[in-house]
């Protein structure tokens, strides 16, 4: 009987062991036993105090995101409104003006990211898993949201999509890191530059690139380039740092193989390839 007893408790103790290996911040709930060894009862009831504490600091930070962002944006779109009713009786105004509106621009754009790395970081987008044709969302974020800002810049778009390429992915999740990579490889490639954009699969899964014949990231660069709020030391325009933050995170959570590299099809510029998606059969 002592060695069943024995036996029972060490059962009892791999369990827990098991159970608490599995908790993540989309699982906290409590453990749960119907038999604990008195000598884990006290360890048990520890960690589930813990794990409740984490579950409602994390609600706690999902409430203040969506909060900040209701509060935030209105009054920056309200400043930018003001700002683009100023007379421009002068060149001084128009000035006065100009960097208002851009400074209002920047600040916005750097409240965005900020709101969508916190919702990368505590949202679980594998819940919601659907068939993604990936060619026409990349399509229709470009078409959507970059084509004015190609057509300022006279950028050159070279495509080479596959048709017909389902993947099982988060279409929101998705649409951020394309959005993140689109946005870098429109803002650091010259005026009158070029863009590649493919949309394959091998024998390791589907994968997408983007590549660009812009100033591309030198090696130091490119080991930081992932790390918040880091800036290239590239002069050539302005960012907050966080984009790339956010590609990487969200490729983390999905394990996805995030790459950075020097293009190999300009003589200089960035290659962004993101592999491992599954396909849909």
């Amino acid at each position: 009987m002592g060695f069943l007893r024995s036996s029972n408790k060490l059962l009892a103790s791999l369990k827990a062991c098991c159970d608490i290996s599995k908790r993540t911040v989309e699982n906290l709930s409590p453990l749960d036993f119907e038999v604990i060894p008195n000598e884990l009862r006290k360890v048990v009831h520890s960690v589930n105090n813990l794990l409740k504490s984490l579950d409602i600091s994390l609600e706690r930070q999902k409430r203040f995101t969506s909060n900040a962002a209701h509060e935030l944006r209105t009054p920056l779109a309200g400043i930018k409104v003001h700002a683009q009713n100023i007379p421009p009786e002068n060149e001084r105004l128009r000035r006065v003006q100009r960097n208002i509106i851009l400074g209002v621009d920047k600040l916005t754009h750097l409240f965005n990211q900020l709101i969508t790395l916190s919702r990368a970081e505590t949202r679980n987008y594998k819940d919601k898993l659907d068939p993604i044709d990936l060619s026409s969302l990349f399509l229709a974020v470009l078409d959507e949201e970059y084509s004015e800002a190609i057509a300022a810049k006279k950028l050159q778009v070279e495509t080479c999509f596959s048709n017909n390429l389902e993947v099982l992915s988060n279409k929101d999740a998705l649409s951020i890191i394309i959005r993140n990579l689109l946005d870098n490889a429109v803002k650091y490639t010259p005026e009158n530059g070029v863009l590649c954009l493919v949309v394959g699969c091998d024998e390791t899964g589907a994968f997408f690139v983007v590549e660009d014949n812009g100033p591309g990231l030198n090696e130091n660069d490119q080991t930081h380039a992932c790390e918040r709020f880091y800036r290239a030391s590239t002069p050539e325009t302005d960012g907050c740092g966080l984009g790339l933050s956010i590609v990487h995170q969200l490729c983390e959570q999905f394990t996805y193989s995030f790459d950075l590299s020097h293009s190999t099809k300009y003589e200089h510029g960035l290659k962004a390839t993101i592999s491992g998606f599954q396909t849909v059969v």
